[in-house]
């Protein structure tokens, strides 16, 4: 996992469905975070559960790696609001 600062991933992601997971820190807390290119850019918390799962609005996964393919490969928008589709991954 790589720490871009929001500056370069507005570079990196250029075409709707571009996306990375990157860290990013807020309040000394390391988070991370996908950011998608979805008509304009969108910027999703990756949520942590109790049983130390890796979840955004549906189901949980162990890694994060998980996470993101499931995200990746269903189709699905990241969240039902943002309508965000992953479609190309940003190495």
């Amino acid at each position: 996992m790589e720490f871009f600062p929001r500056e370069e991933v507005v570079r990196l992601l250029v075409n709707d469905g571009d996306f990375l997971v990157r860290e990013t820190v807020r309040n000394d807390t390391k988070q991370l975070v996908l950011s998608v290119c979805s008509q304009g850019y969108k910027h999703f918390i990756v949520h942590m559960t109790s049983d130390r799962k890796y979840r955004f609005e549906g189901p949980s996964f162990n890694t994060i790696q998980e996470l993101i393919m499931h995200q990746y490969q269903s189709g699905q928008p990241v969240t039902l609001k943002s309508g965000a589709i992953l479609r190309r991954p940003i190495p």
